[in-house]
């Protein structure tokens, strides 16, 4: 009986010792829970915060306006993809008025500029070349074009391809359409004071191309460049929304480098290139093993040339300047140097004959000597020999 009762009793105890056990277990159990689902909610808030963050930076960025601003508070970006569609669709029946007249313009420069088996990049080049070789910089022709606004008349398409002058709003407007219209995908990059285009090639990568840039002095100098070559020059708006321009295989400085070996070769090439030429031109050059100090004596070089060219003892060079980039990826540094001549004229939209005859008249009524800087060929484009080499007399 007493055997029996120890045992009843050792199993109340078992069973209130196993009870407290569990209950235990149980406390430990909700405080651990409850500990973790406050660290949960630490870091779901955490969590919460960055993106929240992240969406805020986004919003900054989203912030970039391509079509509708309004470059210079004047000119306004205005899309153009409801033509550069027609013509992809090869179905212009939708467009009338200005629009339709544009596809026309638009179109027929293409048709002149664009050849069989040409290469994207060639494609690109051409269009560049006829903007710059065709469109003047200048003001509004509104004048010329009825029921066409002064801005509207340099700013877009339309007014560009009718009047062939443009502010930088209109070339960027103007390359984005031509391109657009061969399948190439383009945005307008912008600050608040100047526009031009960010163009996508098939290699994938971007390019930055500024036409109105160039328009002075045809050196490709703004043609095709990487994000670091622009940003030597110009910021722009959007830089962490648009894509990224890195490569560099389409940069005209990497399609038309030449390799070089001694950088000490520059000047005397310079020299020869710019003696009697009034004309602007670039040079590139692959340089293997380029270093830091190489880019710090490059930049002593040019600083040195500059001044000898500004100091008088160099008949025919003080209107000259020289400045220079660099193109580096892909295990590359190219040296791309911009020489360029303050006194050089854009004659060929003009008759050679009117070309001589007006600087003859200049000299007699001011008792200048100006002499032409170039004769002007058969297509109208001014070159680097002189005019009594075409059998015209030489201005006096």
């Amino acid at each position: 009986m007493i055997n029996e009762q120890k045992k009843g009793f050792m199993s109340t105890i078992f069973g209130i010792v196993t009870l407290a056990a569990v209950v235990v277990v149980i406390c430990l159990m909700i405080v651990f829970m409850n500990s973790t689902k406050a660290a949960n909610a630490k870091i779901t808030k955490y969590v919460d915060d960055q993106i929240k963050a992240q969406a805020e930076e986004l919003a900054k960025d989203s912030d970039y306006i391509e079509d509708g601003f309004l470059v210079g508070e004047t000119y306004e970006i205005k899309s153009t993809k409801n033509i550069s569609d027609a013509y992809l669709k090869n179905d212009p029946s939708g467009l009338t008025g200005t629009d339709k007249e544009t596809y026309d313009m638009a179109s027929a420069v293409l048709k002149e500029v664009i050849k069989d088996n040409m290469s994207t990049y060639e494609k690109e080049k051409a269009i560049y070349d006829w903007i710059v070789d065709n469109v003047e910089t200048g003001e509004s022709t509104a004048l010329q074009m009825e029921g066409t606004s002064a801005t509207d008349a340099v700013g877009t398409p339309y007014g560009v391809l009718k009047g062939k002058k443009a502010v930088c709003v209109g070339y960027a407007t103007t390359f984005r359409l031509l391109v657009n219209m061969i399948g190439l995908d383009c945005h307008i990059v912008h600050n608040d004071y100047h526009s031009w285009d960010l163009v996508q090639l098939d290699d994938k990568g971007w390019y930055h191309v500024d036409c109105y840039s160039d328009s002075s002095s045809h050196n490709y100098s703004t043609f095709n460049l990487t994000d670091a070559m622009r940003a030597q020059d110009n910021e722009w708006a959007g830089r962490d929304t648009l894509p990224a321009a890195d490569k560099i295989e389409y940069t005209y400085a990497n399609q038309n480098a030449k390799d070089l070996d001694d950088i000490n070769k520059i000047p005397k090439t310079i020299y020869k290139k710019s003696n009697g030429n009034t004309k602007s031109y670039s040079l590139y050059y692959n340089i293997k093993n380029a270093d830091e100090e190489m880019m710090e004596n490059v930049e002593l070089m040019v600083n040195v040339m500059n001044e000898a060219f500004m100091s008088g003892e160099m008949p025919g060079f003080d209107s000259k300047y020289i400045s220079y980039s660099w193109a580096t990826g892909d295990n590359k540094a190219i040296l791309c140097l911009y020489v360029t001549d303050a006194n050089e004229q854009d004659l060929g939209s003009y008759d050679p004959e009117k070309v001589n005859d007006m600087y003859n008249l200049i000299n007699e009524e001011f008792g200048t000597s100006l002499f032409t800087d170039g004769y002007v060929d058969d297509a109208g484009d001014v070159g680097t020999e002189y005019i009594e080499e075409e059998g015209m007399e030489p201005a006096a």
